[in-house]
């Protein structure tokens, strides 16, 4: 089996003006290495990575909703080179039928070929939340009346956030397409699945209720909307946000079943004390750091930035503790460059975790394949004293290196580094 990275929704990533003070045009592009039962974007339709006649954002599922869906497959600019498994691996199906009223209709299913169940089984090994997520979407009635073709393409909408509140709208939208009546039970099965049923969202200081989807203020009046695919739409709003890609955004999305309440989603702010926005962070590592956790995010994992720069002289404190903190004195890590970080767990209260038991055994791992798509290189991987948290970019050199950049440290400061480094910022 062929290994493959996810599809990236073109139009779902905001601008990242809140995980660094620098200008992050300079981030370095994802890993090139990453390969897999994916296609050349030579055979996809031109108007399909344009924007098809379907469009992208959910303002053509739900119209009050707004833009709340990006299923596009890259564009002409940002699509990541894939490779077909079979001569035919996509073709569109028939648009679902157009049900009365004023709402638009869920989304057709498209046939996929590149992507089956036991691909993603691989591929998600080390994430055993995405693994319960697969799996209860796969045993899903309507999701096994699904033709082969159309089961690819529900894979490939779950690929884009494998988590439980994903699952959930996927199975509504099975439920639809497989439904006898689509005008009906069908509908009402996907509206069902689209919106979570309870939970909050926390975003820029404000915490908003969540009632089927709606989100409601301090005063029980709805502000805005938001969706099983993490997707936010506040009134006035022209365009519809990300919790996934917003990375101080803090969100928990439930589900209601008779008496029962699963929690779907919780995500906590991934940067809460603004480390990676710390002037003497470098623009490159902050960008490649801030695309790995939007990454953990999507896959469920709730994680934040534990530390990152480090002062000569809070390097020096830290060793001299002797506490197994780390074995790098002043100027010998490279968190002493702007070029480190810590990625941890979060608790039930988003303060720091490093929890070593059960499925975190496997997601710190997952952690670290996530770091290494967005071309970081992982502490987890070091032979002697491996550092699972522990995300660093220094091209050309080793973890220990960073020694050598002392003299340009204490000469020219960080910006003397990276212009040795060949990673000078962006002015």
């Amino acid at each position: 089996m062929a290994s493959f990275s996810r599809p990236r929704a073109a139009a779902a990533r905001a601008p990242q003006q809140d995980t660094s003070a620098h200008d992050t045009t300079a981030a370095a592009p994802h890993a090139q290495n990453v390969t897999g039962p994916q296609r050349d974007p030579s055979s996809v339709p031109a108007a399909e990575l344009a924007g098809s006649a379907h469009g992208g954002l959910l303002d053509e599922l739900i119209n009050d909703a707004g833009a709340l869906w990006d299923w596009v497959f890259g564009d002409e600019e940002g699509a990541q080179e894939v490779t077909p498994t079979s001569a035919e691996d996509r073709t569109e199906t028939t648009d679902a039928p157009r049900c009365a009223g004023d709402g638009a209709p869920p989304p057709p299913l498209e046939e996929v070929a590149w992507v089956t169940v036991a691909d993603l089984e691989a591929h998600y090994k080390n994430n055993p939340r995405a693994l319960a997520a697969l799996k209860s979407l796969t045993a899903d009635p309507g999701v096994q009346k699904l033709p082969p073709g159309q089961l690819g393409g529900l894979l490939a909408r779950f690929m884009e956030a494998p988590n439980l509140a994903t699952m959930t709208m996927l199975k509504g939208l099975a439920a639809y397409h497989t439904s006898d009546d689509p005008c009906g039970a069908g509908l009402a099965a996907w509206e069902d699945g689209l919106r979570p049923d309870g939970g909050t969202l926390k975003r820029d200081g404000v915490t908003y209720t969540i009632r089927d989807g709606a989100l409601l203020d301090a005063s029980g009046v709805e502000v805005g909307q938001i969706t099983n695919d993490g997707q936010v739409k506040m009134s006035g709003e022209e365009q519809a946000t990300s919790v996934y890609d917003e990375l101080h955004a803090g969100v928990e999305l439930t589900e209601t079943d008779g008496e029962n309440n699963t929690t779907l989603l919780t995500l906590h702010d991934a940067d809460p004390a603004g480390k990676l926005a710390d002037p003497n962070m470098n623009d490159t590592f902050t960008a490649m750091a801030s695309e790995t956790l939007r990454d953990v995010r999507r896959e469920g994992m709730d994680m934040r930035v534990g530390d990152a720069n480090r002062t000569f002289a809070e390097q020096q404190g830290l060793y001299d503790q002797h506490n197994g903190v780390t074995n790098a004195q002043a100027g010998e890590g490279w968190h002493n460059y702007g070029l480190a970080a810590d990625l941890v767990f979060c608790d039930k209260n988003g303060g720091q975790s490093w929890p070593n038991t059960g499925e975190h055994t496997k997601l710190w791992t997952r952690l670290g394949e996530l770091a290494e798509e967005n071309g970081l290189d992982w502490g987890g991987r070091w032979k002697k004293k491996p550092d699972r948290p522990h995300v660093e970019y220094h091209p050309g050199l080793g973890p220990s290196d960073a020694k050598t950049m002392k003299d340009e440290m204490k000469a020219g400061g960080y910006e003397a580094v990276w212009d040795t480094m060949g990673i000078r910022e962006i002015p």
